[in-house]
């Protein structure tokens, strides 16, 4: 069978037989074509935050109700200025509406403390992810309420040219799976079966390093309005 390696997200995934497809609006539903994209959008919004170790978990909130638009306008010129004071880095957000509008907001270490100080917009909360198994854990957490996104919108909004790479390659025994650990310096850790209920979703195998590479874990921040 052929398998897809993420290497810096510690990942790979078990690609369909010539008989798999992927459903598609011809052949499917409109719930299951958006099961599907849900699938597929989970699995890039944690290959994203593993492969870039974006351990600084913020959550955006405005201090008085505003819409979705306004929101994302709020986020997306805070990182604006962010990369002309400090140049360009990985990141990635989620809008949800539960039970307020707020953002999940995914950077590095380094741009946690910029983001606070150029937020005069309301609260923000910090959390550290201490491991990649935290750093996945906070990626499903909020795609939870991935669904079909509504017309004009999207599920979640990234900065380009940080995806991952990947490589194809095949294998025919568990000696080669062991093998592939070992080039990652990591150990099978999970086993994800596709669901045909919940959306396509693509046998995935993920890995945890033999030694954790990111530092313990550091208290939350809040910020108040200023």
């Amino acid at each position: 069978m052929n398998v897809r390696i993420f290497t810096t997200a510690l990942e790979a995934q078990v690609l369909p037989g010539q008989r798999a497809r992927r459903p598609t609006s011809s052949h499917s539903s409109p719930e299951e074509v958006a099961r599907c994209g849900a699938s597929r959008a989970r699995h890039r919004v944690t290959r994203y935050v593993t492969a870039n170790r974006l351990d600084q978990f913020l959550t955006l909130t405005a201090a008085e109700a505003v819409s979705r638009s306004t929101l994302l306008k709020l986020v997306q010129a805070t990182i604006r200025r962010l990369r002309r004071r400090l140049g360009g880095f990985p990141w990635l957000f989620v809008p949800e509406e539960s039970p307020r509008l707020h953002a999940h907001l995914f950077v590095p270490h380094r741009i946690a403390s910029p983001v606070e100080d150029n937020w005069p917009h309301g609260y923000v909360d910090r959390q550290r992810l201490a491991s990649l198994d935290d750093l996945r854990a906070a990626s499903l957490y909020v795609t939870k309420h991935f669904g079909a996104p509504a017309a004009g919108t999207r599920r979640y909004y990234v900065a380009r040219g940080y995806e991952p790479a990947s490589e194809t390659v095949e294998i025919n025994s568990l000696t080669a799976l062991e093998e592939i650990a070992a080039s990652l310096d990591a150990e099978p850790s999970a086993v994800t079966p596709s669901n045909p209920t919940t959306g396509f979703l693509l046998p995935t195998i993920r890995f945890s390093p033999t030694e954790e590479r990111i530092e313990s874990t550091s208290p939350h921040h809040r910020k108040t309005p200023n």
